[in-house]
């Protein structure tokens, strides 16, 4: 007979199995167990509870020791083999403590003697009700254990690494398929051999398996401790990094080959540059002696000149200045590609660019009867660049139209403003003309136009590709406007002395590059004393490369200095050195102090804008550095 509480929930954790001859005492204890919300199922003979137990999930059993002819301490036994969770409760009428000890050793939770307190009878329960809690708490926290350590031992076996488990004296418990495929062993032989390789807790070693069981390489192992099988271990994995050390021991030998072929190479590079420049110097002294002798007998001085005369005279002038701009650009294009060109951008008035060549183009042009003049806009704003380079492609972009211009022509060299290309400085000319292929590759190295175009001339075609180079190292851009026929304008801009436009076309000219660029930027202070930013900026410009900018001049406390880096420390550091070598080298050698700080590092063109703004924020005294050298 199962007996329900009133008004409350089957709870199979709080039902009870009450097995006992007396059906008053039965019902008594009924009574007690449903007040206090619990499901009561009685039996009145051991035959009865066995087969209620089928039916009845009880978590406690109250069963009386003697049940007539049978025996509660045998029921017991079987109670547990139905329900092994089962809790089970010994009641007695009788006082003999041999049979409470004999119940407990056959499984029996407790005991009560009749009568039974209501109080001890609930204590009893409620402590039986916790245990069958806790035993239901455990066995599912072991069998999620049990199944924790089968992922486990799966995700081992699977693993690509090799897993082998050790206890606690090195012997080995266990191994995965990749380990034995590492060691070329079988698990079965060698579980229970101690471990054949040095082992750590807590460290990554690398060690050669070679020899080791047959197997030869390297391999990188890892420790951990863990617990297998409920006892204390070290997990080791084990990776085979053979394949990587080669690939590592292959990489070396290539660098090894490769800086060995830079080496070579720069050997080569520096004995094509002292061939070049040693050249040059070797053509510049007779070119130099041709030069003024034919001035003298130009000028009379070693006797009359017939017109005749002169003009062969003429012809060997202009053939010396012919050579010695081939010779010129040879140098200057050998400088440009070795990177060693020295560039000093500063202001300067853009006519003064233009008067500065006038007379030797002049010169030039009256040997072919052109003319040459000259439009300037008034009052031409100043301009930031290395005036020598300026005044280098203007007299390539002249020569060029010289050159490719009939006689008795006129040639225009000109300069003007434009919002967009700050100062123009140009050369138009009534040449020829290009076809729209010329265009596409004039500014190449060793390049010329068609056979059109070149005519009987001859040249390195190295004018205008240096021109271009240099234009470039100025901020500024070169272009050409041409058509067969219609002659040509070539030219070139420079920023104005502006910084705002001086930084902006910096950053264009990042812009144009195939890759992706890193800039620093570098506050540089003058040191204390009677130390001038001009004479910091003059060594800085000695030392610097040519794509690296130096600002800042006007505002007589700091410079900026911006280039082409990501390692801005090392770039101060290089300068700080160059300055210590000077002076190590000549003690005398007045070298002035200063402090050099890293304002920041950007990738262009994604940073651009902030790099841009960063740089004249600091122009303006309103950026601050990340990090500091003091050069002394």
């Amino acid at each position: 007979m199962t007996h329900e509480p009133a008004n409350q929930p089957d709870d199979q954790d709080r039902r009870v199995l009450i097995v006992d001859d007396d059906p008053v005492f039965a019902a008594s204890i009924v009574n007690i167990l449903q007040s206090h919300g619990c499901s009561v199922a009685v039996a009145h003979s051991a035959e009865q509870a066995r087969s209620v137990i089928q039916d009845f999930d009880a978590g406690v059993a109250l069963v009386d020791i003697r049940l007539g002819s049978d025996n509660g301490l045998e029921l017991i036994a079987d109670l547990k083999q139905a329900r092994p969770d089962i809790c089970c409760v010994t009641i007695s009428a009788y006082a003999e403590l041999e049979s409470a000890v004999r119940a407990v050793r056959e499984g029996a939770y407790d005991y009560l003697r009749k009568p039974v307190a209501g109080s001890d009878l609930l204590a009893t329960i409620e402590r039986c009700f916790e245990t069958v809690r806790l035993r239901g708490q455990r066995a599912a926290a072991e069998e999620a254990l049990r199944a924790s350590e089968e992922r486990f031992r799966g995700m081992i076996k699977e693993n690509a690494d090799g897993i082998v488990v050790v206890d606690k004296a090195g012997v080995v418990l266990y191994l995965n398929p990749a380990a034995e495929q590492l060691f070329a062993v079988e698990a079965d032989d060698v579980m229970g051999c101690e471990f054949w390789l040095p082992i750590v807790a807590g460290k990554t070693t690398e060690v050669s398996i070679t020899g080791v069981l047959g197997k030869s390489g390297s391999a990188e192992i890892r420790v951990s401790q863990m617990q297998w099988d409920g006892k204390g271990a070290c997990i080791v994995s084990l990776r085979d990094i053979t394949a990587r050390k080669r690939t590592e021991e292959a990489l070396r030998i290539a660098n090894a080959e490769m800086e060995r072929k830079n080496m070579r190479l720069a050997e080569l590079t520096e004995t094509a540059q002292r061939f070049v420049d040693n050249v040059s110097h070797e053509f510049r002294t007779p070119l130099t002696v041709i030069k003024e002798f034919a001035g003298i007998i130009a000028d009379g001085l070693a006797g009359p000149v017939s017109e005749d005369q002169a003009k062969y005279l003429g012809i060997i002038d202009n053939s010396v200045h012919d050579l010695a701009q081939m010779v010129d650009d040879l140098l200057d294009c050998s400088r440009l590609k070795a990177g060693t060109l020295r560039v000093d951008r500063r202001r300067c008035a853009a006519a003064e660019i233009m008067e500065s060549v006038l007379p030797m183009l002049t010169s030039k042009a009256a040997a072919k009867n052109i003319e040459l003049t000259r439009d300037i806009t008034p009052e031409i704003s100043d301009v930031f660049a290395d005036r020598e380079k300026a005044v280098r492609a203007l007299v390539n972009l002249a020569t060029n139209a010289i050159k490719y211009s009939p006689e008795d022509s006129d040639i225009v060299l000109w300069a003007d403003e434009s919002g967009d290309h700050g100062v123009r400085i140009g050369v138009t000319d009534n040449g020829p003309g290009m076809s729209e292929e010329d265009l596409a590759v004039i500014f190449g190295r060793f390049k010329q136009a068609g056979n059109g175009y070149r005519g009987s001339t001859k040249g390195l075609g190295l004018g205008l590709h240096i021109a271009k180079e240099l234009t470039e190292l100025n901020l500024g851009q070169i272009q050409v406007e041409s058509e067969p026929g219609k002659g040509s304008i070539f030219w070139f801009s420079l920023p104005r002395c502006d910084w705002r436009e001086i930084v902006h076309s910096y950053f264009d000219l990042l812009d144009e590059q195939e890759e992706d660029v890193s800039v620093s930027v570098l506050k540089v202070t003058p040191g204390q004393g009677e130390v001038s930013v001009g004479g910091v900026r003059g060594f800085l410009a000695a030392q610097c490369r040519p794509m690296d900018l130096i600002l800042g001049e006007d505002y007589g406390d700091r410079l900026v200095l911006v280039g082409w880096t990501d390692v801005p420390k090392d770039w101060a550091k290089r300068l700080r050195a160059a300055r210590d070598k000077v002076v190590s080298d000549d003690a005398l050698a007045h070298v002035p102090e200063f402090r050099i700080e890293v304002v920041g590092t950007w990738r262009c063109p994604a940073e651009r804008s902030r790099a841009e703004t960063d740089t004249l924020d600091l122009l303006q005294g309103r950026k601050k550095s990340v990090y500091q050298s003091t050069c002394h």
